[in-house]
């Protein structure tokens, strides 16, 4: 099914899944696995889109999209309590940040107190989400899988 899509969006394009995937860092191999079935993981799906300028709901359906995010999410490395310490640290220096900055303001007025909760627990999610992707991404292979 990811095939056959791929394959559609890439002749609509003027291109073909192989450059596609070329393109994206990917080889000429993934497209013969994809072909035979298999599925490509959930960021090589937002990678294909990008590319293409189309969006993932036209590469995958949401279940498939589902199941991918859930492979993806449990593949993804942990924060240990150092990492959650480091980044409850880089947190308050942001919000110190913003507190000597001034008052802060959203559309013309000051910021509430639940506004600003909502940007510290978004900041927060961001951060945690930036260490995990760095973990995955600089982590030696040989530690990996442990």
């Amino acid at each position: 099914m990811f095939f056959e899509q791929l394959k559609k969006i890439c002749r609509e394009k003027g291109t073909s899944p192989s450059a596609a995937a070329l393109a994206i860092g990917m080889s000429k191999s993934a497209v013969t696995r994809w072909r035979k079935g298999q599925e490509p993981s959930f960021g090589d799906v937002i990678k294909l889109a990008q590319f293409l300028s189309v969006e993932v709901s036209d590469l995958i359906d949401d279940d498939t999209r589902l199941k991918l995010q859930k492979e993806a999410i449990k593949k993804a490395p942990n924060l240990t309590k150092e990492d959650e310490r480091d980044i409850a640290r880089d947190l308050e220096a942001i919000v110190d940040k913003m507190a000597t900055g001034g008052t802060l303001m959203f559309d013309g007025n000051p910021l509430t107190d639940e506004a600003r909760e909502s940007i510290i627990a978004a900041m927060k999610l961001g951060l945690e989400a930036a260490k995990v992707k760095n973990k995955e991404r600089f982590t030696p292979k040989k530690y990996k899988g442990e």
